[in-house]
């Protein structure tokens, strides 16, 4: 019981540093922030901070971290006999979408910037957002729209080319587009519609 507990207080005070260094990065940059800048806005001593983080670039990475979270709880549907292809594709996206609501867009413009210089990054966002939004069009094409591809180097330029559209959906919003971000939730049916439109030349 008192480990339970002692786990839940470090658990707690991690959060509390990680909201207080997404408050800071937010407000100076990634690389304009420090270690001491989190402190201060976290209440606590500047030591406190690398106890639960060795680094600037832990914090991030306990940031990203916890966006992807977020978006996993968002559960990616399984193909059935009587939903439609508009149906099950709208239902695809919400995952991969999920990571930008909660007030993650400025801290997606911080993460996306920091994967593009930072080979560690790349890797964990191309595992973490890129391969699961992969995944949920690639089935989706497979077994939905078409059954059978000439080859499978087609099937993963078919799956990239609606994964950048999707993508830069996502970007856009990171840049703070206000229209965007009020209809949200309204995303993935409106680029199920899209991408379908495109795709059969007829509405689904």
């Amino acid at each position: 019981m008192k480990k339970q507990l002692q786990t839940q207080l470090t658990v707690t005070k991690q959060q509390h540093i990680l909201k207080a260094a997404a408050q800071v990065f937010a407000q100076k940059g990634f690389h304009a922030s420090t270690i001491k800048d989190v402190a201060a806005t976290a209440g606590v001593a500047h030591g406190s901070v690398y106890t639960y983080f060795e680094s600037k670039e832990a914090l991030l990475l306990g940031l990203f971290n916890l966006m992807t979270a977020q978006a996993q709880t968002v559960t990616r549907p399984s193909p059935a006999p009587q939903q439609s292809p508009h149906a099950f594709l709208s239902a695809a996206l919400r995952q991969p979408l999920a990571a930008f609501t909660h007030g993650n867009a400025e801290l997606f413009r911080i993460i996306l910037s920091e994967a593009l210089v930072n080979r560690t990054f790349a890797e964990r966002f191309q595992a973490a957002i890129l391969e699961p939004m992969f995944d949920s069009i690639k089935g989706f094409l497979s077994q939905i729209v078409f059954s059978e591809w000439r080859s499978q180097t087609e099937l993963e330029l078919q799956v990239r080319a609606m994964s950048s559209l999707i993508f830069g959906v996502i970007v856009q919003r990171a840049l703070q587009d206000d229209l965007l971000e009020s209809h949200w939730e309204d995303v993935p049916d409106l680029l199920a519609g899209l991408l379908l439109d495109g795709l059969n030349g007829v509405k689904v």
